[in-house]
């Protein structure tokens, strides 16, 4: 007999928040294309910070060592049934230690002037807003 998995529901999510100075580090997938904290899916039996660490490398090349929460957000992009948690962390980059990235992903410093732009203009991602409103204060 098939087996049949139940669609997930709910799905819980890492994001990054990557500060040098006046510059805040986002990512943009290419089939996506709005700029947000780098991040993503936790995979069963991962922890959320091997996760947070993994899906950096992914999309930006680097290390990160989390410093610790800074905030959560519980919600559903437009248009899907899944909700999600994001648990955003603010983390530290290691210069030294930057791999080649995936295909696909693009990444940014952006000045903390062209982030209140990008929040006034309703350009920054959902999940990533309320924090970055907060650094900006």
């Amino acid at each position: 007999m098939t087996e049949f998995r139940k669609p997930d529901l709910f799905k819980i999510s890492v994001r990054a928040l990557i500060q040098d100075g006046d510059k805040v580090l986002l990512a943009k997938e290419d089939y996506e294309g709005v700029w947000e904290t780098p991040g993503g899916k936790l995979k069963e039996g991962e922890s959320v910070f091997d996760c947070l660490k993994r899906e950096v490398k992914e999309e930006t090349g680097y290390e990160v060592y989390p410093e610790g929460i800074l905030d959560f957000v519980v919600g559903r992009k437009p248009g899907h049934n899944v909700s999600h948690l994001h648990l955003i962390f603010k983390c530290k980059l290691d210069y030294a230690k930057k791999a080649k990235t995936n295909e696909g992903v693009q990444t940014k410093w952006f000045t903390l002037k062209e982030l209140k732009k990008m929040i006034e203009d309703r350009q920054a991602d959902w999940h990533d807003e309320k924090v970055l409103t907060q650094i900006l204060k």
